[in-house]
């Protein structure tokens, strides 16, 4: 329901806008095809929630689910970036960005001393009940903008591929998949322009004994970018 629901916003409030944009050409000096490059800054949340646990599990009749998955995980917080685009007009862009996902942990059903458990009980070979994963996200987003007026703003929808990497102590692992997202961009002058902006990608897993060495969480990520016209 999150993802329909995120979808029909970012769709909504484009087709809506488009309604009232106008063209731009002309409206000021600056130009309107031109590389650009910048920095990003923002929260993010790696969900976790498709392969948590409940804590309320009756562990003697699903002993083995209950230590292949945490039953708890964090991963929202800061993230941090830089990125890289052409703009070819008022209507159309390429970006490359970069973006570090706040670091997650993950908790574990604990068991006591987990140098004595059976490889069925402690699947992982964890030396503790948590378990920290961190997450770096490379995208090639293609936008397409409509200007609001000659307000020096616009509404983008973007979608492209991105590829999602993993590590932890228990898997090192990577993932490409689509992503999508929408925002608002200001022209500040000739030389800047903001964004406030927000992108999901959906990550990837398999229904597998042991889930974490094949999962990728979902990302919510929403951004503010300054970027330099070149």
């Amino acid at each position: 329901m999150k993802k329909i629901i995120i979808i029909a916003s970012c769709l909504g409030v484009f087709t809506a806008s488009s309604t009232f944009a106008e063209d731009v050409t002309g409206a000021t000096s600056y130009k309107n095809s031109f590389f650009y490059g910048g920095l990003i800054g923002g929260y993010a949340d790696v969900d976790w929630s498709s392969v948590v646990v409940s804590q309320n599990m009756n562990l003697l009749n699903d002993i083995t689910t209950a230590t292949a998955s945490p039953i708890a995980a964090t991963g929202t917080g800061f993230a941090y970036g830089v990125d890289l685009g052409y703009q070819f007009s008022s209507y159309f862009a390429v970006e490359g960005q970069y973006i570090r996902m706040p670091t997650s942990q993950l908790t574990f059903a604990y068991w006591g001393n987990w140098g004595a458990l059976t490889p069925d009980l402690n699947p992982y070979n964890l030396s503790g009940p948590n378990v920290d994963s961190n997450m770096n996200f490379w995208s090639i987003i293609f936008k397409v903008m409509t200007p609001l007026g000659h307000s020096g703003f616009s509404l983008f929808i973007d979608a492209g591929p991105a590829y999602q990497w993993q590590t932890n102590v228990i898997a090192n692992i990577g993932t490409f998949a689509p992503t999508f997202g929408g925002g608002l961009d200001y022209r500040i002058n000739q030389h800047w322009f903001a964004e406030g902006s927000f992108q999901y990608a959906p990550g990837t897993g398999e229904s597998i004994p042991n889930p974490m060495i094949a999962f990728i969480p979902e990302l919510y990520i929403e951004t503010f970018k300054i970027n330099y016209i070149f």
